[in-house]
């Protein structure tokens, strides 16, 4: 099915709907078609352009390793209401989650992510620990890439066959030895990429040593059946962790 500005739904088979209920992630090579690489390497920019008003889109910054004192974009949530070409990509990665959650997807979140150089990376952890489970019990994150990632620039690390353990404990972060325990695969993207990926699986982000960006736009999507929490959920993210304007 395909809609405005280029965009082709993705649509997965069997065995790629298994391989992700076995590993806890799925990567898709050149799901998007090449075109659209430089046109989200231009929303990227035009998002990071916008003016940092409260009550639009949330702005995530962080301090540069290689400069102290130097702020970095981090991340930016709540694109779509304000960015067309967001909404319609968002529009477009709904069916391939509804096809892993295995019933319709509702969005909850969305947000363009920023590894500049010198970004220090985070992890490990994993997306329920960010208090999902309140939302709902299942999610899947389709991550899309935007620039190349290299080892070097900020690559993203996934512990395979991991998102099954411990899932009593999905509202509390990971135990350090459960930290400890984890076993990584790189996951290097590139642009027009989609990697699909279990809340409950660990990951970490590697910090950004090279000399350009790596930016990938995330779209979270939970059950219909479970509600459609998305503004509730920026209301509470609102009021428990304020976004101010710079670091």
């Amino acid at each position: 099915m395909g809609i405005s500005l280029g965009l082709t739904t993705p649509v997965l088979d069997p065995a790629q709907i298994a391989e992700f209920h076995a590993t806890g992630f799925l990567l898709v090579r050149r799901s998007l078609a090449p075109p659209m690489a430089a046109t989200l390497q231009r929303w990227a920019a035009e998002a990071a352009a916008l003016p940092e008003v409260p009550g639009r889109q949330r702005v995530h910054h962080t301090q540069c390793l290689k400069h102290h004192g130097h702020c970095l974009i981090s991340g930016i949530e709540r694109l779509t209401p304000f960015h067309e070409g967001f909404r319609q990509l968002t529009h477009a990665l709904t069916s391939p989650a509804a096809q892993l959650l295995g019933a319709p997807a509702v969005l909850l979140m969305e947000k363009l992510e920023f590894s500049l150089p010198g970004h220090p990376g985070s992890g490990p952890g994993r997306d329920v620990d960010d208090g999902w489970a309140y939302y709902a019990d299942t999610f899947v994150s389709v991550i899309v890439g935007i620039d190349a990632d290299p080892a070097t620039q900020g690559c993203l690390q996934i512990a395979p066959r991991r998102h099954r353990v411990g899932l009593q404990r999905a509202r509390a972060p990971l135990t350090d030895a459960e930290a400890a325990s984890l076993v990584y695969t790189g996951v290097a993207l590139a642009p027009g990429d989609l990697l699909y990926l279990d809340a409950a699986a660990p990951y970490r982000l590697l910090s950004n040593g090279g000399p350009g960006a790596c930016r990938r736009y995330r779209a979270t999507f939970n059950r219909q059946t479970a509600g459609d929490h998305q503004v509730r959920y920026y209301a509470d993210r609102h009021q428990n962790e304020p976004c101010e304007v710079g670091c």
